[in-house]
Parts: C-alpha cells; structure tokens; sequence
C-alpha cells in the first residue's frame, strides 16, 4: 500500500513514504504530521512527518496497537492497544514518542473499544464498544456517556465523528441489518444522540466493507468509504435527506 494525497476532484498526489501496510492513516490538527497504523507483525503506531518526509515508530509495547486519533492540540495520540494484556482498550502516547503510553480505559465485557474522534475543544474522544458510540472525557475524572446503542443492543452505531462546532454528531448505523449514515443536530445536554436522518441508506447493497463518516465545512459533509472493488469517497451534505 501506498499513500497519496487525494483531493476534492479525487486527483492523486504521491507521498514519498515507501510502501507498506498502512491502514486507518488520520491527520494531525495541523496537517503537518499523519498517523497510521502499519498491518505487520509488531502492528504498531507509525507518525509521518511530511515536511521532513520521515516516518518514526510511535509504539513500541508486544501488543497489537490500532486505531490512532489525535487529541485536538495535536501534543497526543490516542489509539487502541493491548499492552499490559488489556483487550483492546484506550491509551494514549505523546506524539513525539516521549514518554510512555498511557491507559485511558478498561475494557468490558471483552469487547474491543476504538476511538473514533476527539471534541473539537479537546474534552473527550468518542469511541466505539460494541455496537455502542460513547464519549469519555479527557480530564482527570475519566467519565464515560453513552451517545448512540443501548446497553442490550438495538439502536447500534460506529464510526462516530464530531462537527468542528461540536454541533453535530455523524455516524453509522447498523441496527436495520444494512449500514446507514446518520447525522444528529445536537448533542443533548445527557450527551445521548438525537438521530435526525439517514444520509446513505441500504448502503450494503454499494459493497460497503467500512464506512466512515467526516464532518467539516462550514457545510457538513459525511464521506463515505466503499468497498469492492476499490475505495471510493463519496460527498454529501448534512442537510440532504
């Protein structure tokens, strides 16, 4: 695999990073560093730097690391890994590599939690459990709120991603048996989603393998990632039934 720049006509521009496994690649605030995950036998986090077009192991522990997300300012990377013989909960690591990781959570129930975005002010990372979207704050109380999912199932969701003005809340739904892209106009004061309206649906039917939604603007759009044969993006805005 390669990475490339890919802009809004869809046209592609090399990056001089030498090929590998690269997966889930997210940009820094800045946009002058990426991190990514490499799919090889240590799976660890990789940060690219594209000014100094240098690519610096992020993790070192024997456990698989996935995930990445950075926090708002930039200063921290927050993946998903199984050091210490934790199953795939939180932690988060200092972009520069100094340091050592860190343990934001711990998972339940034996089910895997990824994050998916961080509040535009830096207070919380939403991530996924299970069929669950929930947000944990960042400060030193570490409290935990459910956004999309009931704890018994039903009303499932997954890649949850914040609206710069933290104003809106997209994400997929999986709960009707094919994935749909929903978008919520608020988040309420409890911090549970108020689903609005489907942007994509029967989604599964355009071979959907992971879909991930995106929200920027001024406008709000959510994107799109398809599956067979290639990765396709695709654009819509959020007020578009």
């Amino acid at each position: 695999r390669t990475l490339v720049w890919v802009d809004r006509r869809g046209r592609e521009t090399p990056i001089a990073a030498q090929p590998r496994q690269y997966a889930n690649v997210r940009l820094s605030p800045d946009g002058t560093r990426a991190a990514l995950e490499i799919e090889d036998q240590d799976q660890d986090i990789w940060v690219w730097h594209f000014e100094r077009q240098t690519l610096t192991r992020l993790t070192v522990d024997p456990g698989l690391d996935e995930t990445p997300v950075w926090t708002a300012d930039g200063q921290k990377v927050i993946f998903t890994s199984q050091e210490g013989g934790l199953l795939g909960s939180l932690f988060w690591q200092a972009a520069d590599g100094t340091g050592r990781a860190e343990a934001l959570t711990l998972t339940e129930g034996g089910l895997t939690q990824r994050a998916t975005a961080v509040l535009p002010d830096g207070s919380g990372v939403v991530f996924s459990q299970g069929t669950r979207l929930m947000t944990l704050t960042l400060d030193d109380d570490r409290r935990v709120q459910p956004l999309v999912g009931r704890p018994g199932g039903g009303g499932g969701g997954a890649d949850g991603a914040v609206s710069p003005d933290g104003r809106w809340l997209a994400y997929v739904g999986i709960d009707s048996g094919s994935p749909q892209i929903f978008v919520s106009p608020t988040l309420e004061a409890r911090g549970r989603a108020n689903p609005s309206h489907a942007l994509w649906r029967g989604a599964a039917a355009l071979g959907v393998e992971r879909a991930r939604t995106v929200l920027h603007g001024p406008r709000r759009y959510a994107h799109e990632s398809l599956g067979r044969p290639g990765h396709h993006i695709h654009r819509r805005a959020a007020d578009q039934g």
